[in-house]
């Protein structure tokens, strides 16, 4: 999954502990994003494959979001995969290349 120009409306801390160790993760929600299928080559990309959505939800890393020093307001780009999230419902988790735009 590919999301295209989402622009972060919101943007949380989290944390939780895990083996005795603190997790901590940014939820970041997007509104107006154009999302399609993660592709290999620009070549593969293809307007009807994207559709629009009003609000998505993803989970950034706390190293990632302090590395761009992403804010509300600020547009991204990422790549990921969609979990269903007891707390959240829909969300993209594992992002990678994290790109502001």
């Amino acid at each position: 999954m590919t999301v295209y120009n989402g622009e972060i409306t919101k943007l949380d801390l989290k944390s939780y502990e895990y083996n005795d160790n603190l997790v901590e993760y940014y939820l970041a929600t997007l509104k107006a994003s154009k999302i399609g299928p993660q592709i290999k080559r620009k070549s593969d990309y293809r307007d009807e494959d994207v559709k629009v959505v009003n609000r998505a939800v993803v989970r950034i890393s706390d190293n990632t979001c302090e590395n761009l020093n992403l804010q509300v307001g600020d547009k991204i780009s990422l790549n990921g995969g969609v979990v269903d999230d007891k707390f959240s419902g829909a969300m993209i988790k594992r992002s990678t290349i994290v790109l502001k735009v």
